[in-house]
């Protein structure tokens, strides 16, 4: 090797550094700037709407007569609120609606025990302590506010699902007690807010490795010991995406149960392979081309607003492909609604875990 050769053999290095650098200062040069952009036009806009951050603004501790587990809490006005517990009353031969619940105020500063006439319903008196008589091991189970009710649910048997409802009627008048009849009104929104729709025969396209259209976008088997997801209409090739063994190998196309959702940036689908008990659940990102098992959506799974992706009891899917599961139980975890902030910009969803 000559000399001049050996010279440029040993700068190239430097030369490709010094490139990156150039490309790196520049692309971090016009990040800057556009993340100026980007706080200047939300600074415009939050003049223009208005804009509240979210913040935890303080703590308080709410105090009872007994030690106690806490159930639920619920307001009943903006500084009053209802804390349902339970506690063991080893003692006592019959148990009081004190004995359940706490009147709490706050004031803006400080959490303290109030009496308010809310309990103190000559009706619900008498309809508490018949359920407290009829059913020995009635206990506390949950307090709700919806728009029109607020209901205290008491789960009466072994079953979660066992349960009695005392309800109140809220309108412009006030908060009045109506009956123990609120079952009807303990309802919750569907698991899922989008429509599973179930793959057909009319839907498999045969061939060497025969598949299955979903909304003529991706293409799914169960067959060969896999289960594979294909972006290609091509029979003639097994290989896809996304693939993950299958407990029957030898299953035809058509054993498999199959079912779909078709959403704005992303299709999930809901796959039990042949003499397999269990569902699995699969997002399949329009954009990215990608596909993610996540098995959370099962238990209960809704849209974020604007196609921005989904959410689940223990995490979250996003349109861009991020993604995160949390190692938290979710079996029988129920949706419970949506709370929109005033200024439209973010959301809260609420879950509850009906057995715990």
């Amino acid at each position: 090797m000559s000399e001049p050769e050996i010279e440029n053999e040993v700068q190239s290095p430097d030369i490709e550094t010094s490139t990156y650098d150039v490309i790196r200062k520049r692309l971090m040069d016009q990040g800057k700037e556009l993340q100026q952009a980007v706080d200047k036009l939300n600074g415009k806009r939050q003049e223009i709407f208005g804009g509240v951050s979210t913040e935890l603004i303080a703590t308080e501790r709410a105090r009872t007569e007994h030690n106690c587990i806490p159930r639920d809490i619920v307001a009943i006005s903006e500084d009053k609120l209802l804390l349902g517990y339970q506690v063991f009353m080893g003692l006592k031969s019959e148990t009081s609606v004190s004995d359940i619940f706490a009147k709490l105020h706050y004031d803006g500063e400080q959490l303290e025990n109030a009496d308010f006439d809310l309990l103190n319903d000559a009706n619900f008196q008498k309809d508490f302590k018949e359920l407290l008589q009829y059913y020995k091991d009635a206990r506390l189970l949950q307090l709700r506010r919806t728009d029109t009710h607020i209901l205290m649910v008491f789960q009466i048997g072994e079953r979660a699902n066992d349960i009695k409802v005392l309800r109140w009627g809220i309108s412009n008048k006030g908060i009045g007690y109506i009956d123990n009849r609120g079952e009807r009104d303990h309802t919750f929104p569907p698991v899922h807010d989008f429509e599973w729709v179930r793959t057909t025969r009319e839907d498999h396209l045969l061939g060497t490795h025969p598949h299955i259209n979903v909304a003529d976008t991706i293409f799914v088997e169960c067959i060969g010991g896999d289960l594979t997801i294909k972006v290609e209409d091509n029979t003639e090739e097994g290989t896809g995406i996304y693939a993950e063994e299958v407990e029957e190998p030898n299953q035809g196309l058509d054993d498999a149960e199959i079912l779909y959702a078709d959403l704005e940036s992303m299709i999930v689908l809901k796959v039990r392979p042949y003499k397999e008990n269990v569902y699995r659940y699969i997002v399949y990102n329009k954009q990215l081309r990608s596909a993610t098992r996540i098995d959370s959506i099962g238990y209960s799974c809704q849209q974020l607003p604007e196609g921005h992706g989904l959410i689940f009891p223990n995490g979250y899917y996003l349109s861009d492909g991020s993604h995160k599961v949390f190692p938290i139980e979710v079996d029988d975890m129920e949706f419970i609604r949506q709370i929109r902030a005033p200024n439209g910009e973010d959301s809260a969803f609420v879950y509850h875990h009906r057995n715990n």
